[in-house]
């Protein structure tokens, strides 16, 4: 099996989308990326994408929760709890 990260450029929104407390003017700019894993019985394409809310609520790409500490940073690993 061969893993293949894919580059989908940058997107650069408001902060405040993700961090509520940040200034209005401040901007964030994310990597867009997507994962090939390539396999003899076959591919799989992980792209999460944004929410199909985003195109009418832009606050529809906010997480539920922010992102803990203790969350495994790599692929594989095991997630907590």
């Amino acid at each position: 099996m061969k893993m293949h990260v894919l580059s989908g450029g940058r997107l650069r929104i408001r902060k405040g989308i993700y961090i509520p407390e940040a200034e209005r003017s401040d901007m964030i700019e994310l990597p867009v990326a997507s994962i090939l894993l390539r396999h003899a019985q076959g591919n799989v394409l992980f792209d999460t994408g944004c929410h199909p809310d985003v195109a009418e609520h832009a606050e529809a790409t906010r997480p539920a929760s922010p992102p803990q500490p203790s969350m495994p940073r790599r692929a594989g690993a095991a997630w907590p709890g």
